[in-house]
């Protein structure tokens, strides 16, 4: 028969075996993280994979994380801040590929606007002409065309097919035969140069002076509408184009000087002044960058004390957040 002291040292074995078996092994101490490799497979371009491998070492050594989460935290600011000089390298790149071609995108721009109303001669030939003498470059081409024509005109002492059609067009009207009803500068131009050819067509003379061609301003006067003088009509040719041109030399001066140097001048710090689809798309990822970065730092700067708080509890002590009940009434 047992005795009290042997059933109470048995009771206290068995207590000592359950807890054993309770009881979880200690296992070997947690290691801190130690900064891997990976950290290699973000090179790009020229960046060395041995200088981002330094910096992340220097990374755990100065904030010396104990957690897997501080050490992931870690490796969130040391990609923030590569992705960060990513950004301001690939921004630098931007801006200096504009700062090299912007005077070639300005000339090119000045190019395409005068090849827009040149399109628009056509069209409506006083929009164009009221275009082309808004820009050096417009009023430039306006001196070489009447220039052109000058020359022609002193040369073969007439004004033949296309030239002819844009003395016509560069005077604000239309060189539509059809339209030249509407117009009397139009069709008396039309006239002198045919008037001017050594030998018209008979068929060009019948068409310039058919009724529903003739302006009606003409027609109510009943002057005689063929022949003409040659040397009259030569004349009136090149009383158009001393009338056109010496204008046109001087807006073309006024236009370059006070507006065209200026600008070509200043065409480097406007483009770099201008943020475009691209950049702005840069900056909003630096922005997201930086955020990261600012974030990281703060949760590792906050681990002693309070510690760094999430949405579901705390991150260093693994305590649940404690929420203050709250009274409602119906």
């Amino acid at each position: 028969m047992s005795t009290f002291p042997e059933i109470e040292a048995e009771i206290h074995d068995q207590n000592q075996q359950r807890l054993s078996r309770a009881r979880p092994r200690a296992g070997p101490a947690p290691r801190a993280p130690v900064p891997g490799a990976w950290i290699e497979t973000l090179a790009v371009g020229p960046e060395r994979p041995e200088e981002l491998r330094q910096q992340i070492a220097a990374a755990y050594a100065a904030y010396a994380p104990a957690l897997p989460t501080e050490a992931a935290l870690v490796d969130q600011a040391i990609i923030a801040q590569l992705e960060i000089r990513r950004c301001h390298h690939l921004r630098a790149v931007l801006r200096a590929e504009k700062a090299r071609s912007a005077e070639k995108r300005w000339r090119e721009a000045c190019e395409d606007d005068v090849g827009h109303h040149l399109r628009m001669f056509n069209v409506d030939p006083d929009m164009a002409l009221t275009g082309l003498k808004r820009s050096a470059g417009g009023v430039r081409y306006l001196i070489r065309r009447w220039t052109d024509i000058s020359n022609g005109l002193s040369t073969e002492g007439t004004v033949y097919g296309a030239d002819r059609v844009e003395m016509i067009q560069m005077q604000g009207h239309s060189a539509v035969i059809d339209y030249l009803y509407l117009s009397e500068p139009a069709w008396e131009t039309f006239r002198d140069c045919l008037a001017t050819q050594p030998n018209p067509k008979q068929r060009d003379i019948e068409m310039i002076c058919a009724p529903d061609v003739v302006p009606r301003s003409i027609q109510d006067r009943g002057l005689p509408l063929w022949p003409c003088d040659p040397e009259a009509s030569r004349a009136r040719l090149r009383a158009i184009v001393d009338r056109e041109l010496p204008p046109l030399l001087a807006l073309e001066a006024e236009l370059r000087t006070q507006y065209e140097e200026p600008a070509r001048a200043e065409a480097v710090d406007l483009a770099l002044a201008r943020v475009d689809k691209d950049e702005r798309q840069l900056l909003r990822a630096l922005k997201d960058h930086e955020r990261s970065l600012a974030q990281a730092h703060k949760a590792l700067a906050n681990r002693g004390g309070r510690g760094f708080n999430t949405k579901y509890g705390n991150v260093w002590s693994g305590r649940p957040r404690r929420y203050s009940s709250m009274n409602t009434t119906c």
